[in-house]
Formats: structure tokens, sequence, C-alpha cells
């Protein structure tokens, strides 16, 4: 650290905690380009195991689009503007919260709005829609949903990794229900709805018809007992199945009013077709093909496919679409980056014709690098932005499968941002055949230069932390043959942050782990060659809590006072943040919930980010709040932007500093003057915003002067905040 030849010290003067919950907006503005194809919904979030499905968000007579993601439980929804899809994020909220494994969208009470049938601890729960034409409104209809079985009332219980038929099966108006045995699961039971003969109206009044309904049995995969029974069969391998997930869709592909169904199962990759033989009171199935909707293109692509009958390309024709219906990447089998299969209807609703369009709908208008996005940003290209990092868990390429870093770079500025995809594979981490890719960017030997710090699994499945030192004062130079391990224990799920704590001038980590407990190393090395020691185990006083497993960390000054904050996330998709954390070390303070302004509601709500996510804050724009970048379980980025920003200062304003020479040489003298209009405090940040000097009084008319001269070669940033709150930051270029 350089020597400060005058020092004022401010002694036993704070300001007050700001305690007040920080606000943001969705922000969906800044354009992103691939393969020169601008993004339509660029900040979208990616889509892993999409349940699609379609409902009037905003009341505009037009239905909508909205998906349920199995992986992180999260709703991702889009407008229907135009005949085209727009990213609506803030309509997300306006559905029931902390649904898990399955939605559907269907209108049960058949007044014209969709209701919405989900999974329940003990099987079905049901939301009536009550909107009636204003915001969208819920109210429980049942928890659990009954059904009349032989010896009375019982709930009618769904496996939550199971995906129900849900469809007027006789034509009567009201929804029957096809499940699958919940203790064998080789036969589908009907549970016929008996509202319309009860009442004449439609409602949720279950009896459980049949448990073979069809006549057929579900062996393995490519094996179906048609009119008796599995033991019928000779299996070639000598083993009969029915446990495991199975999904099921009903429609009528020949207009004969009898159903046809579609069966996904946990450990096929085909969608079995099965043609209803029989009559809409009485169905029959007799064969079945893996070759739907046709022998060219199948829905058969990975593990556990479901399939899903709506029209989404706004010609009244409903459509096929497919998605695997696991919660995981089951032995990293599936790829995630082209995961929801779209077939267009090109024929009519009573007799469709399904044709192949894309394996990547929707995912084609957006950043979705495959699966748990972990975002970082830095100007590596020195020209005065911030370019965006993706880390990636992995997508799969010729059989691979293998995480790497996205490289977006900013062809805007600092001002108004834009990005364009430069590499998918930088530095080509992909080789390592690492997958989990965590990136971060810090000067962790203190030279100046921005480091490249990450966590990855390893290909024996240990999760590990890893540096490459940035040997460039330049573009960004990183050298694989570099590459270090950092002596920290990990997990996969574990996330970190690299922060001075203890005011030495070294970096030191904060680790989030998948217990939720913040772990603290200390850098007991030296600036050249760092060393972390475990510190503290629960650091702030986040311990280990289930309830909020999967922590994220940031640090980074998001109030724009000038001082660091701490910044969480966990598996209840929300983030908080601790203010001025590194002055109550001593009596740590409660979290402060982070909240996003909804427009349509006009209030302030809870982000909700999924189960799992990565953050980070960047100064995107030129305003003295950072943007909140967020990657997401399922492959993308959400962008949240402080709706307290402001831009930074003009100089005209009256409060200017002037600082000389610049650049600094070492060899004559090393000595840096500065001169501030207006009091307050400067303070000396390296290249990537890690402070090098405490906070210092400056007042106008006294001159306050800097030794550079023990300061390693590179640019440093004078960061001078007026007693107004304005703030300007100029660089210097040290040359010792």
């Amino acid at each position: 650290m350089g020597k400060w030849i005058l020092v004022v010290l401010l002694l036993g003067v704070f300001s007050p905690l700001n305690l007040i919950a920080q606000t943001y907006s969705w922000d969906t503005s800044i354009a992103v380009e691939i393969d020169s194809t601008t993004l339509s919904s660029p900040w979208a979030g990616g889509l892993n195991s999409a349940q699609p499905g379609t409902i009037d968000l905003n009341n505009d007579g037009i239905n909508d689009l909205v998906i349920f993601d199995r992986t992180s439980n999260k709703f991702t929804t889009f407008l229907a503007v135009n005949n085209r899809y727009e990213f609506g994020p803030e309509y997300a909220s306006l559905l029931p919260p902390g649904l898990k494994g399955w939605v559907l969208f269907r209108d049960y009470d058949c007044d014209g709005f969709q209701d919405i049938f989900t999974h329940a601890p003990f099987g079905i729960k049901v939301y009536r829609n009550t909107s009636n034409g204003g915001i969208l409104s819920w109210e429980k209809a049942a928890d659990p949903l009954f059904t009349e079985g032989f010896n009375g009332q019982i709930n009618l219980q769904v496996n939550i990794i199971d995906m129900p038929g849900i469809d007027d099966l006789d034509g009567d108006g009201d929804l029957d229900i096809l499940i699958y045995n919940f203790a064998v699961g080789a036969r589908i039971e009907h549970h016929q709805n008996m509202s319309m003969e009860n009442s004449g109206s439609c409602g949720l009044e279950y009896v459980r018809g049949t448990k073979f309904w069809g006549y057929f049995e579900e062996c393995i995969c490519d094996y179906f007992a048609f009119d008796g029974s599995c033991d019928d069969l000779m299996i070639p391998e000598g083993r009969i199945k029915h446990v495991g997930g199975k999904t099921i869709l009903t429609l009528d592909t020949d207009n004969d009013q009898a159903k046809e169904i579609l069966i996904g199962q946990e450990d096929c990759e085909p969608l079995y077709f099965l043609k209803n033989d029989g009559t809409p009171d009485s169905a029959r199935m007799n064969s079945f093909t893996k070759f739907f909707p046709d022998s060219i293109n199948p829905a058969s692509y990975f593990t556990f496919p479901a399939g899903y009958y709506e029209d989404v390309d706004f010609d009244g024709k409903k459509d096929f679409l497919s998605s695997t219906n696991f919660y995981n990447n089951f032995n990293n089998e599936i790829d995630y980056q082209n995961s929801l299969w779209f077939y267009k209807n090109t024929g009519t609703n009573a007799f469709p014709d399904f044709r192949f369009q894309t394996t990547e709908f929707l995912q084609n208008d957006m950043i979705d690098v495959g699966e748990n996005a972990s975002p970082a940003t830095a100007d590596f290209d020195k020209d005065g932005d911030q370019d965006l990092f993706v880390g990636t868990r992995g997508t799969r390429e010729n059989g691979t499968f293998a995480g790497s870093i996205w490289v977006f770079e900013n062809t805007g500025n600092h001002i108004t941002p834009s990005f364009e995809l430069l590499d998918e594979n930088y530095i080509d981490l992909r080789s390592l055949g690492f997958t989990g890719i965590k990136p971060r960017f810090a000067d962790l030997n203190v030279d100046g230069k921005a480091d490249l710090i990450f966590i990855a699994t390893d290909t024996e499945l240990k999760a590990k932390m890893f540096v490459l030192y940035n040997r460039s004062s330049g573009i960004f130079s990183f050298d694989l043959n570099d590459m270090s391990e950092i002596d920290i224990e990990l997990r996969p799920e574990d996330t970190f942050v690299v922060t001075n704590i203890n005011d030495d001038n070294l970096p030191d980590m904060l680790i989030g782990r998948y217990s939720g407990q913040l772990d603290y190393y200390r850098n007991t090395g030296s600036q050249t060659t760092p060393e972390f020691t475990l510190t503290d185990e629960s650091f702030y006083g986040i311990s280990e809590d289930f309830g909020k497993k999967f922590l994220c960390v940031e640090v980074a000054d998001i109030d724009a006072d000038g001082k660091d904050d701490l910044v969480t996330g966990d598996q209840r998709g929300q983030v908080h943040y601790y203010p001025d954390f590194l002055r109550t070390l001593n009596n740590p303070k409660p979290e402060i919930e982070l909240r996003v302004s909804n427009p349509v509601t006009n209030a302030t709500e809870p982000i909700n980010l999924g189960n799992s996510f990565n953050i980070s804050f960047s100064k995107l724009y030129d305003t003295q709040e950072p943007v909140l970048i967020t990657g997401l379980m399922t492959g993308g980025i959400h962008l949240l932007k402080s709706s307290m920003a402001t831009n930074n200062p003009n100089p005209d304003d009256g409060f200017d500093v002037l600082i000389y020479p610049n650049p600094v040489f070492g060899s004559q003298g090393g000595i840096v003057t500065m001169n501030s209009t207006r009091e307050g405090e400067v303070q000396i940040l390296n290249i990537i915003g890690q402070p090098t000097s405490k906070p210092i009084l400056v007042k106008p008319g006294t001159p306050v002067y800097f030794d550079m001269r023990s300061l390693p070669d590179g640019i440093y940033l004078f960061r001078t905040r007026s007693n107004g709150g304005k703030v300007i930051t100029k660089q210097v270029v040290v040359i010792n």
C-alpha cells in the first residue's frame, strides 16, 4: 500500500445504517446479439424442464404463455404481442407462489378462465382463477383433491415426479383425470368427474372409475401389454419395471372423440403414442409407436419426455410441444440448451398434423447457456465498459458434457450498454472436461490486474477452486498451463466472492455453502502468494440452515453510500443484504430484503429467482448504484436495475477533482497531488474495484498527496465522494 503523506482521520464519526429495503425493477432494455441476430427476450432466464401453458395474463382477451420449470420451481411469463411472445417478468408474481413439481393450466369450472392443477404433498391441489377480467387473482379450490374410492373418499394421489392427464375424456364438459397407480405404476386409473351428471355444472366431483383405463399395462421401455399383463410377455431383460416417474397427455388425433394418449417414462427416451380404438366412455389401446409425431423427428431425444398441446403460434390451431420432465440433469444426458421442442400443427384441431420446427422454442430468443448460469463482469478489452462472462454447469457437444465460460462483449458503452456473444468457450476451458464453472474476477496477487478465479467440478466429480493469473496489463491474458488450485474444501453447489474483510489489503474469501452457512477464509499468505485459512464457519452469524440452502454470496456497494454491503441469496428464491457489514462484524444486523417494483400491481414484492441461482453486481450503466445480475438454474440471466439509481454527477455541477501528474512515474518521485472543490472523502481502488487504501478526508483548497511508489504498475481509481453524496471517479496510471 502507498504511503499517505497527508492523512486526516475521522474517528468516531459514522453515518447511520441505511435500513431501507433496496428496490429494483426488471431491466429488459439491453440488447444482445448472437450470430448476427438480435435476441427478442435476451434476459428471460433460460429454460430446462419446461412445462408450457396458456392463460390470459394481462386481460387483453389473448392467451399469453407461461412456462413453469420443474428444475427451478419458477414461472417465466411471456405476453402475446403482435403475434409474438415478449418476456413479461412482472406477471410471474401474479401466479400462486411456492408451487412445485408440475403445473397444468385447465379451466375446471367452465367460466372461460384458466385454473391451475398442481402438486400437493398429498396428491393434487387446485387453484381457481378469480380474476373475472381484472388483475390475476386466485383462491384455493382443493388441497388435496378428493375422489370417491371403493370405500369412501380418498385423496387423489399423484407422485411429485409424475404428470397426470387432465382432460374431458367423455365429452360432457368437465375435466376427468388419468393417473398412474401410485403404488405400482403399471396401469392407469381413470377418475371420472361427475359434476355435470350431479349438478349440471362444471366442478371437482371425482369418482374412481377403473384402475385399468385403456386395457394396457406399461412394462419396461418399448414394451406394453395390451388387454393383459406384462407377466404374459417375454421381456428381454427378464425384469419388469413399473417404478419411476410417468407423464400423461391425452388428445384426439382422428376426430372420433376417443382420446389417444402420450406417455413418457422416467427411464425411457421415447414419448410413446397409444392410439385409442375404443370409445369416449371405454378407452381401448391395442398398439403403440415411439415415433410420434413422425419418424424423422420424433419427440424421443432425451430421458423422461412430456408432451403439451397448446396453440403457440397464434393461428388458432393447437400445436405440440415436448420437454424433459426431470428435476435435474440425470447423468448429464440432457441437452438443456435444446429442451423445448416445437411441432407446428399444419392440419386442423380436428385432424392435427404436427410438423417439426425447432428444438429450442423460445430458447433461441434468450441467453441460455444450458444450466446453472453464473455471471461475472470485467472490462477484458480495456475499452471502459463492463463485458459479461457467464459460466455454465455444462452443455452437450458431440456426445460430451462439459462446462465453459461464455463471453458477451459490451459493444455499447458505459452509458448505453449492449452485448454481442464473442465466445462460448473462453480460453478453451471446455477442454478440461470440468463442469459447474463459476467465475469471478479479482486481483488475487495484488498486482493491479484482474485475475480469473473459478469453482469447477473436475472429472473425478470433486469441486475445486482454481486461479488463472492475468499476465497482461492490457487485454486479459490467461494461460491454462498456468492454472493453480486454491486449497479450499468445496462442494459443487458452493459459491464464493473475493473481498478484503480484515483491512490488510489482502483479498480474502467468503464461501456460500450448500448447507446455507457462510464461511470466511482469511488470506494468511502474502501479496504474491495468497493462502486461505478457515477463520469463521458462520461469518456474520450466517450459519447452517436447511431452509436457506444453496447460499450464494456477493459483496458490493449496492446503496451507493461508499461502503461495501454483503448480499446473499438462497433456495427461497429471494435476495437479501446486510448494509455496511464490515462495521458491524461484532454485532451482525438482520437481513434486509431486496424487492422489485411491479407496475402491474403498483406495489413492491420479493424477488423470485427460483431455488438455486448466482448473483453479481456491476456498473453496467453510468449510475452510482450497480445492476443486479442473476444467473439462474435454467441457464439464463435476469437483470434488475436499482429503482433508486442516480446518474453519476457531471463535473460542471461545481464539484470537481484535479489529480496530477497522470501518469505518475516512480522514477520521478511517484507523488500524486489531488485537489477537490468540495469537502468529502477519497478512496483509492484497483482497476476491478478493490480498495487499496482507507477513505481519506479532503477539503476544498487543501491538497492531498499520495506516494504511489510501493504500488504495482497499473491503473488505479481515485473515487471521491462529496458530503452531498456526489461521486467522481478518475483513473491514474502508475508506472514504477
